[in-house]
């Protein structure tokens, strides 16, 4: 005949419970749901205050980026040469909206997809600059590391038109 310790037994409820809490999660829920439009507003901010370090820490070290019409851009270091290397033009995003349409996930992952307006201009260094405007759909997938959220693809379309003022 087996003895068993009874006083394991409480001790595995619990331990059992927690399991199915954390690795049972298979909805999405309200705070991740929130996490991910705080990770789209701070986006939006980012660009308009041209903060290129804060942009760049929402994705995590291998995402990818696939701009509208080019071709794709994995890790960090490729996605500040696309957007943020040096060059006789400066880019300056005057207006951004991003609305958000769907956000659907689980526990370590989410896809977000919307819309976006935006408007920028492009400043030469001899003074003069361009107006463009474009509008489209974006998906993002996001990915939560160490217990936060990060971009780790995200795709855009639009087309991009000259403003004349």
């Amino acid at each position: 005949m087996r003895v068993y310790n009874l006083k394991l037994i409480p001790l595995c409820v619990i331990l059992l419970l927690s399991a199915t809490c954390i690795f049972g999660q298979k909805s999405f829920s309200p705070k991740d749901s929130k996490a991910i439009i705080n990770i789209k507003e701070t986006y939006k901010e980012a660009w308009l205050k041209n903060d290129s370090e804060r942009i760049l820490s929402l994705f995590t070290e291998d995402a990818t980026i696939y701009p509208n019409g080019l071709s794709p851009r994995t890790g960090k270091e490729n996605l500040r040469k696309f957007w943020f290397s040096p060059s006789d033009t400066k880019t300056i995003i005057t207006d951004y909206d991003l609305g958000v349409s769907e956000i659907h996930g689980d526990r370590k992952m989410a896809v977000a997809s919307g819309s976006t307006k935006i408007k920028w201009t492009m400043m030469n260094k001899d003074g003069t600059s361009k107006k463009y405007a474009s509008e489209g759909n974006y998906m993002t997938v996001f990915t939560k590391e160490k217990n936060v959220w990060r971009i780790f693809k995200h795709i855009w379309n639009g087309k991009f038109l000259e403003v004349k003022n």
